[in-house]
C-alpha cells in the first residue's frame, strides 16, 4: 500500500493557528514520507504503559455521543524525544507503537456524517454529534508499525509551510 498524504486540515482543530505535519521514516528506503498535515496536535503520555497517545481533535463544536471531542485520527507512539524548538516551531520524533486496534488513522478527508445533538438541541445549546473515532487500520500498521516518525508543530506561514511539504512531496515522488 502506497502511503498518500492525508490533509485533515479542513477538518482538524485550530488549523487556522497552528499546523502540524507528520511524516514517516520509510526503514527500506531510508527516505522520509509526508504522511498526516493537521490542525493541532493531542498528545498525552500514559507512564504506566510508557506510551504516547497521539492525535487530534476534528473541528471545535462537534463531539461524540458522550460530548467528548471527537478524533480525526489517533494513534500510539513509543520513545518519543524533542528534537528541536526553534522560530515558533517544535519538532520532536518517535516510534509507531501499540495494538493495531489503537492506529486509528482515516484513509479519507472526508468530515464524518454529523447529526444534531436532540438532547442540548431541547435545552437550547444546539450542537452536532460525529460518532466517530476512525476504525482501526490494520493493514496500514502492518505496513508502518515500528516505524519512525517526525512531527513539526507550527504556525501555518505558508510560504515556510509549502517549502517544507514540498521538500517532504518531492522526496516522496524521487524515491
Amino acid at each position: 500500500m502506497k502511503l498518500e498524504l492525508l490533509d485533515l486540515t479542513s477538518i482538524s482543530r485550530s488549523a487556522d493557528t497552528v499546523q502540524c505535519d507528520i511524516s514517516l521514516w520509510n526503514p527500506e528506503t531510508l527516505m522520509r514520507v509526508g504522511w498526516i498535515r493537521s490542525g493541532a496536535l493531542c498528545m498525552s503520555y500514559h507512564q504506566n504503559l510508557h506510551t504516547w497517545e497521539v492525535g487530534c481533535r476534528l473541528i471545535e463544536g462537534v463531539t461524540d455521543e458522550e460530548h467528548d471531542s471527537s478524533w480525526a485520527f489517533r494513534f500510539t507512539a513509543v520513545g518519543v524525544w524533542t528534537t528541536g524548538v526553534y522560530n515558533g516551531c517544535c519538532t520532536f520524533e518517535g516510534w509507531l507503537g501499540g495494538e493495531a486496534e489503537d492506529f486509528r488513522v482515516p484513509t479519507t478527508t472526508l468530515m464524518p456524517k454529523l447529526e444534531p445533538c436532540s438532547s442540548c438541541a431541547k435545552n437550547g445549546n444546539p450542537h452536532n454529534i460525529a460518532r466517530y473515532l476512525p476504525e482501526p487500520n490494520p493493514e496500514l500498521w502492518e505496513q508502518v508499525r515500528g516505524w519512525r516518525f517526525e512531527v513539526s508543530v507550527h504556525t501555518p506561514s505558508r510560504k515556510d509551510l509549502d517549502l517544507w511539504w514540498k521538500r517532504v512531496v518531492e522526496q516522496e515522488t524521487s524515491s
